[in-house]
């Protein structure tokens, strides 16, 4: 059992070109595990949408996980995975 808080859905706004190559990286991921095993609607070019789908996906530490899928703010989400892809030599 536990408590459930609803937050607001963050607002979608656009990709910005320093997060393109992440969106890649999630659209190579999408290919690879299938269509029917991805979300029907794809938003690629949507900050929130492209953020939130590589925190459920990529392999990180669950409290990373965790943290990431907390985040209400799309480019501190994307920046922090950003810099996870480049250390790990993806991007």
């Amino acid at each position: 059992m536990g408590n459930v808080t609803s937050i607001a859905e963050e607002p979608q706004h656009p990709l910005s070109d320093a997060y393109a190559p992440l969106a890649r990286v999630l659209e190579l991921i999408a290919a690879r595990i299938g269509a029917q095993n991805f979300p029907a609607d794809a938003h690629y070019d949507d900050a929130s949408w492209v953020g939130y789908r590589l925190a459920e996906l990529l392999p990180l530490p669950l409290s990373i996980k965790q943290r990431m899928l907390e985040v209400n703010d799309a480019n501190v989400r994307l920046a922090a995975l950003k810099q996870f892809l480049e250390r790990q030599g993806i991007v």
